[in-house]
Formats: structure tokens, C-alpha cells, sequence
């Protein structure tokens, strides 16, 4: 077991180290490499099997995953969360035992929008005489903070983080789309059990419009949703492929070999409070590989974007969804451009000067304030 002298910095999460949520490993395994005071507790409840696997991957930061258990307090000089669930759920104790923290505001994860539940957990967190800092990665959350006065700083990350192996692999396409021919996929892990918030059965509808004006185009699902969720329309029959949940590794080589993402993310879908970010991560992987991006934006998250030039963007429906790549379908030149612009302008968003190296930056000036070296 990993012994920390005195007390350090500590990230506390409820999936971690679950090699299938990307996000959060390619950010834990960047703050464990260059912040050596750091270590990350885990309350999954999968753990054991987890870190098996995590340690395949990571042997040099086996030691400092560990599980949740009461000592680690003892040993956190300060603390970091990622979604509002987590730090809720530890709000009281960062005051019981006096534990500066600060966390990510992610959309999802317990944060919603006019939804009482969630105010209620946010002011909760919100008043706690323990917060030092918030990361805010939409300008939806921003709004949401000064409307409640929050009274620590905020820091304005747009985005989420992605593997950096991404990045730094990132180059032009080699490959040539095929006129009539695309290879089209949707990718996303549920927050329903049919997936329509993510806009599945849209994605599902708007394939079979395209299937139909074009009968060689392929098909491909990425992520936790199968045919088992939503009806498959025939058109599509022998002509969509269900992957499941890959690790980063697997699915970078998917997203090589598709032309276009399409996530048509739906506000208010199920409950008339949730909400997504823009672009969705997977959005932001598929770009980086060369694939062309169409997203809805109901909330107008876009900050970064040409939309056009370098992102398509439309209503979640499939009328919409179809009529927008139609003519991109049998425009493969325009649809090179697209997709090499959006690459670029993923890489300079999601880069690690942009999203990895301002995340370190607010650790250590948490770290700094509780007195605590990183």
C-alpha cells in the first residue's frame, strides 16, 4: 500500500478506475504523473476488478489508486471531485475533518437544469465554508453559478479532457470516403435506458431516411446502447454494427475507420431537466481521428466552432439530421474539408495546453492554499 507522508492531495470518485470512463483517465493518470503528492480514492464498488485491469495498463500508479475507506481522511490535506453527485455526497465530511476541496461541474452527474433536486445539492455544496474552487466546462453552468452567487472562484475550462494520445496521434486522414459509400456512427454511453437523451432512436430514424437515399452507406453504434434498446428499422437491416464499450485503445482504431459522428443529444429529453455538453466527448475523440462532426446545440453551448465550415449542426431530428449530410454525402470533397478543419480546431481546443495543463494548474493552487507541496 502506497504511504503518503503527512497529508497530500486527494481525487475522490465513484467510477475510477474504470478503464471505460476515457475522460477520467486520461485526467487522473495526467494528475498522478505530474503531481507525485497525489493519489486517488475510489468508492466503486467494482473496484477490485477495476484496478486489476488498471493495473495492466498503469503498473507505475497502481499504489496510488486505492479504495475509499474512513483513513483516507486522515491522510487529504485537501480534495478534488468530478460531477456535483460526488461532491455532495462528501460535502459533510470535507467539514468534518476540514478539508479544503474544489470539483468539476460537469453537465449530467446530478447537475440539471430548473431542477430542484439539483439547486438543492448545488447550494448545499455551494455554502459549505470548505469550497475553494469550481471548473466549469459550459457556458450554461457559468450562467448557473452567478445566478446563485457563488461565492468561490470559477474557472472556465470549455470542454472536456480527452486521452492525449488523441492529440498527439492526430493527424489528416489518409482515408478517402467513398462517394454514397460513408461509414456513419453514433457514439455515447446512456443516461437512460433507451438512450434518448443522447438522441439513439433519432440517430436509429435518421440512418434509415439515409439508408434509403443511400443503399451503400454503412452503419455503426459505439458505446452501452444495442439493439435490445430501441427498434432497429429494417432499412437497416445488415447494414448497422453494435460494438459496445471500448477502452481508449479500441476506440480510437473505430473511430479511424468511420467518416461521420452523429449526436443528436437531446435537452430536456426525458425528465425536462437534464442536459450535454457541446460537443460530447465522444464528438471530441472522433474529431481528432478525422471524422466529421453533426450535433444538435438546443442550449447555443457553442463557443468554439465554425459552424459549417467546421462542425455541422441541427436540430435533433431525423428529418433534419438526414437533410443536413445529404448533400455532403455526394460532396466528398466538401466533406474532406469539413473534417479537417474541425480536426485542427479539436486539437487547438482540446489539446493538453488547453484542457490538462489549466486543470493541474487549479490542483496545485488548491494543493497551495491548504498549505500542502504539489
Amino acid at each position: 500500500m502506497h504511504k503518503v507522508a503527512g497529508k497530500g492531495l486527494t481525487i475522490i470518485d465513484d467510477w475510477f478506475p474504470n478503464l471505460m470512463t476515457g475522460f477520467r483517465v486520461a485526467e487522473f493518470v495526467h494528475q498522478l504523473r505530474v503531481l507525485p503528492g497525489l493519489q486517488v480514492s475510489s468508492t466503486s464498488p467494482q473496484y477490485a476488478e477495476h484496478h486489476q485491469h488498471f493495473v495492466q495498463r498503469y503498473p507505475d500508479l497502481a499504489d496510488r489508486v486505492i479504495p475509499s475507506r474512513p483513513a483516507v481522511f486522515d491522510v487529504t490535506g485537501a480534495a478534488w471531485f468530478i460531477f456535483l453527485n460526488n461532491a455532495y455526497r462528501w460535502v459533510a465530511d470535507m467539514e468534518r475533518y476540514s478539508i479544503p476541496f474544489g470539483f468539476t461541474l460537469y453537465p449530467g452527474g446530478g447537475f440539471n437544469l430548473n431542477d430542484a433536486e439539483s439547486d438543492t445539492k448545488l447550494v448545499r455544496v455551494l455554502s459549505s465554508p470548505m469550497l475553494h474552487a469550481i471548473v466549469a466546462t459550459q457556458p450554461i453552468t457559468l450562467e448557473t453559478l452567478r445566478r446563485m452567487n457563488c461565492p468561490v472562484r470559477v474557472y472556465d475550462i470549455p470542454g472536456v479532457v480527452v486521452n492525449p494520445a488523441y492529440v498527439v496521434g492526430s493527424r489528416p486522414r489518409q482515408k478517402t470516403p467513398s462517394p454514397g459509400a460513408l461509414q456513419v456512427c453514433f457514439a455515447a454511453f446512456r443516461y437512460d435506458p433507451c438512450g434518448r437523451s443522447k438522441g439513439f432512436p433519432q440517430f436509429l430514424a435518421a440512418a434509415a431516411i439515409l439508408a434509403e437515399l443511400h443503399p451503400k452507406t454503412r452503419f455503426a453504434v459505439a458505446g452501452d446502447l444495442g439493439p435490445d434498446d430501441w427498434p432497429i428499422p429494417p432499412s437497416l437491416g445488415g447494414r448497422i454494427t453494435f460494438h459496445g464499450p471500448m477502452p481508449t485503445a479500441e476506440l480510437h482504431a473505430f473511430f479511424m475507420k468511420q467518416d461521420v459522428v452523429i449526436s443528436p443529444s437531446r435537452r430536456h429529453a426525458i425528465s425536462g431537466k437534464e442536459f450535454d455538453g457541446f460537443p460530447t466527448g465522444a464528438c471530441v475523440e472522433a474529431a481528432l481521428c478525422g471524422v466529421a462532426i453533426l450535433s444538435s446545440d438546443e442550449l447555443s453551448q457553442n463557443r468554439s466552432y465554425c459552424i459549417g465550415k467546421e462542425i455541422l449542426v441541427c436540430a435533433p431530428e431525423p428529418e433534419a439530421i438526414a437533410a443536413t449530410l445529404h448533400p455532403l454525402f455526394r460532396d466528398i470533397t466538401q466533406l474532406a474539408a469539413l473534417s479537417e478543419a474541425g480536426r485542427r480546431r479539436t486539437v487547438t481546443l482540446y489539446g493538453v495546453a488547453s484542457q490538462l495543463v489549466p486543470r493541474t494548474r487549479v490542483l496545485r493552487t488548491l494543493a497551495a492554499a491548504a498549505g500542502l507541496s504539489a
